[in-house]
């Protein structure tokens, strides 16, 4: 069975939300920032790997959604957890 061509970054945003989610509640603040960014540089690094005749812009979509929703997910608990 062939893969589709739009199934694999599908999937990471799948990854990621789930990851966001999930994970980023659970973990202490530090731990989570230290994931994430290890997630972005896989994702940067991956992505200079695929295309390396292309600059590394085209992960900035997955990087953004990782560092945006890490921030929001770390300052709704905090928010939560003051109140």
């Amino acid at each position: 069975m062939r893969a589709r061509p739009g199934a694999g970054p599908t999937g990471v945003y799948l990854l990621l939300a789930a990851y966001l989610a999930f994970a980023v509640p659970k973990l202490p603040a530090v731990s989570a920032a230290l994931v994430t960014a290890a997630l972005v540089v896989a994702l940067l690094v991956a992505d200079r790997a695929a295309h390396r005749q292309r600059p590394v812009a085209a992960a900035d979509h997955a990087g953004a959604l990782l560092v945006f929703g890490h921030l929001f997910m770390t300052v709704k608990k905090f928010r939560i957890t003051e109140s």
